[in-house]
């Protein structure tokens, strides 16, 4: 195997990237702690208010299949800058949002720069790492979930509640158009030059096959059992997980008589503590118990939300302090255990130059699935039955069917990953030689 690129290089390409990925979440989840000062500004319901949420969801799940091929043919440094620049000019425009409709496409906009970071960015830790360190690596990416939303809910509600939540969005949307230009220092490795371990004896030579059109890449991803079934369980878990990080704030505000900047600083400080943890702790486990099974990392997000289900459930409907904070973080500790493993399965079980398409079109569907209608309908909810409290328990049974999924994907996880690794890629054949 052809060591391209130094450890040091590939480390600060990971940094980098982890950095970035900060960024995105922040900008994503700024608008979460200044929900009910947007809707005091603009008069709304919280119907409408709601909508915010696939205003960015439904640009970014359209969008996603758009950049997924073309990351896996073109430079991804160039691709990658761009979505940074456009998504953190279109943070920084919702600041002027003179109205409702210009906040709703400043938001839209957001979705469609960041989706072709997310689908792009994990292909490039998948060519600078080799597959007994990926679990690892790609937790420390995925860290900015848990720390770059909650730093979005306290920057959020810390400006917010002192500065307007105007000020919000232009005090994190402005550092990322500088940030973006970091890009071009981003290495492009060669795709699927990591497959084999250092020292491992290569069996077979290859040739690559011609290009295979979008719906040629689709098919040959959905008839891999387990890069499916992963993506259904990661539909419901982004479901519950889009609805809980629209509407918690504004839970804790209004039912547990919380003010703003304090709902968004607890939340903020449990989801960084619970995430950090959980997110490493999955990723290191998941490498770890990987010695013993191929199953390991689907098997692990499958336990991680099924133990998490009761948690949640005491989290909404605990009226003591002492009882939902515990359980909330225990909660989101488990949650975030399935981050590193679930997306590491995904590079694992695709052929390489299919990673981008594949990244993509999970992103497609697990967020038409799952979280672009979840803050609606929680809010419909919300309007039309008992409250808040009562809508939000849609979470946990959304959880329950992501663990089942999830545990029904390990079943053919090794063998998915093991015709990979053998030289089955779907692009390559047997040389004549």
């Amino acid at each position: 195997m052809l060591r391209e690129f130094s450890r040091s290089k590939a480390l600060w390409a990971l940094g980098l990237l982890t950095f970035l990925n900060f960024m995105n979440y922040i900008d994503r989840n700024v608008l979460y702690s200044v929900v009910d000062l947007v809707k005091e500004d603009f008069r709304i319901s919280d119907t409408l208010l709601g909508s915010l949420g696939p205003a960015f969801l439904i640009a970014y799940t359209i969008a996603s299949p758009v950049f997924g091929p073309l990351g896996d043919r073109l430079t991804r440094r160039y691709l990658i800058a761009a979505g940074v620049a456009f998504w953190s000019f279109a943070t920084a425009s919702g600041g002027f949002a003179g109205s409702f409709g210009a906040l709703f496409a400043s938001r839209a906009c957001i979705g469609v720069g960041e989706a072709a970071y997310a689908t792009i960015a994990p292909t490039l830790i998948g060519d600078l790492f080799p597959p007994s360190r990926r679990g690892r690596m790609m937790s420390i990416f995925y860290l900015a979930t848990p720390v770059g939303s909650a730093l979005g809910y306290v920057l959020g509600g810390s400006i917010g509640a002192h500065f307007g939540w105007r000020m919000a969005f232009l005090a994190v949307g402005i550092p990322g158009i500088v940030a973006a230009l970091s890009c071009l220092t981003l290495p492009e490795p060669s795709r699927g030059g990591m497959e084999r371990e250092a020292g491992e004896p290569t069996e077979k030579k290859t040739v690559l096959m011609p290009p295979l059109s979008f719906g040629q890449t689709a098919r040959r991803l959905f008839a891999i059992p387990s890069y499916f079934l992963n993506l259904l369980g990661m539909a419901a878990m982004t479901f519950a997980i889009g609805g809980v990080a629209f509407w918690m704030p504004t839970f804790l505000h209004r039912h547990r008589g919380l003010d703003i900047e304090t709902s968004g600083t607890r939340l903020g400080a449990i989801t960084v503590l619970a995430g950090i943890t959980g997110t490493l702790v999955g990723g290191w486990f998941g490498d770890y118990l990987l010695r013993f099974t191929g199953k390991a990392y689907l098997l692990l997000s499958g336990a991680g939300m099924l133990i998490a289900v009761p948690l949640v459930w005491v989290a909404l409907r605990a009226p003591d302090p002492s009882l939902y904070l515990p359980a909330l973080f225990l909660a989101e500790f488990c949650i975030f255990l399935n981050t590193g493993p679930a997306n590491t399965a995904i590079i694992n079980v695709v052929p390489p130059r299919m990673r981008a398409t594949a990244f993509a079109l999970n992103i497609f569907f697990i967020h038409l699935l799952g979280d672009d209608g979840a803050s609606y309908a929680i809010g419909w909810l919300s309007d039309h039955t008992g409250g808040l409290t009562s809508a939000l328990l849609i979470v946990p049974i959304m959880m329950t069917v992501s663990g089942l999924l999830y545990l029904f994907a390990s079943r053919t996880l090794a063998d998915d990953t093991a015709r990979v690794r053998a030289g089955w890629e779907g692009e390559t054949l047997p040389s004549p030689g």
